[in-house]
């Protein structure tokens, strides 16, 4: 068995090994030991690489400065009317806020657009009418 403090090496054959866990910014300074399988102790050393090197492929996407994925998904939930704490408006309340603010109805633009692109092409077919 390995001496008091230290760490058991992947070729202790004791039935179990003393870890110590890793060290995260939030866990408390004084924590006891970890008893884990000897035999699965490289293994778990492994899985920790792994998740280092994961974190760290991470971290360094989030400091590219894009906070979101895709750009036009961020585009159309800014649109969305929004409730109470921020959380998007279910098809009853949508309803009743569209019902309350006509101006921003999206079907309502369209319906206007629409028609302005109908009068407008109308009006300037009957000048060229009326020039010939």
């Amino acid at each position: 068995t390995p001496a008091s403090g230290s760490l058991p090496t992947p070729s202790d054959a004791d039935a179990e090994a003393a870890v110590s866990p890793p060290v995260t910014k939030d866990a408390p300074v004084a924590q006891r030991p970890t008893f884990v399988n000897a035999k699965q102790y490289k293994r778990i050393l492994k899985r920790r690489e792994a998740r280092a090197l994961i974190e760290e492929f991470y971290s360094r996407h989030r400091e590219s400065g894009k906070p979101y994925q895709h750009e036009s998904r961020h585009r159309h939930a800014m649109k969305r009317p929004r409730g109470p704490k921020g959380r998007f408006l279910t098809k009853p309340e949508l309803e009743q806020y569209y019902k309350d603010h006509p101006d921003e109805d999206p079907k309502k633009r369209l319906k206007e657009g629409t028609d302005r692109e109908s009068s407008t092409s109308t009006a300037s077919s009957s000048e060229d009418d009326g020039s010939s």
